[in-house]
């Protein structure tokens, strides 16, 4: 069994470090996941606060989140009528575009990866991924808490689609 998990962490590692694997986490962390998250609200506005508690991360990094998109015109500010203290977050054409071509081609991505494991292959990858999520579902490790960025994974799910 020891030399199972020492495999077996060795493949966790090897995978975790790809290219890939990176890319697909942009979308759980910094400005990618902010502008999926934004995008998810369409035309109504978001407060920071709102936006904070979305990504899991503080008020200064969601401010710095916001200033630098701000300056790459992927999000505009608005002042709220009757309060200057606050703001409303609304994300710009630039923006959705940005995240719709990420969307786009993390899709394709899928779907070419579908494509080369075949579908043999594909539907055993999934049923296997499947029972690790049955028994992973409920477990922890002990000293780590990784559990704030459940709403960008559920956020991230419901875009991810492969389409026939």
């Amino acid at each position: 069994m020891e030399i199972l998990t020492k495999n077996f962490c060795d493949t966790l590692k090897k995978l975790i470090s790809l290219p890939s694997v990176r890319d697909l986490s942009a979308f759980l962390e910094g400005e990618t996941a902010f502008l999926f998250i934004i995008k998810d609200f369409g035309d109504k506005p978001a407060t920071p606060s709102q936006l904070s508690e979305e990504l899991g991360v503080t008020k200064g990094r969601i401010t710095a989140i916001i200033n630098s998109l701000t300056r790459k015109d992927m999000v505009r500010l608005e002042k709220v009528d009757g309060d200057r203290r606050k703001v409303d977050v609304r994300i710009t054409e630039t923006g959705k575009r940005y995240i719709d071509e990420k969307l786009a081609s993390t899709n394709a991505f899928l779907r070419n990866f579908i494509d080369k494991i075949g579908r043999k292959d594909a539907e055993e990858l999934m049923r296997i991924l499947n029972r690790t999520t049955e028994i992973m579902r409920d477990e922890h490790i002990e000293g780590l808490d990784a559990t704030d960025g459940h709403k960008i994974i559920d956020n991230f799910r419901k875009h991810i689609h492969c389409k026939d």
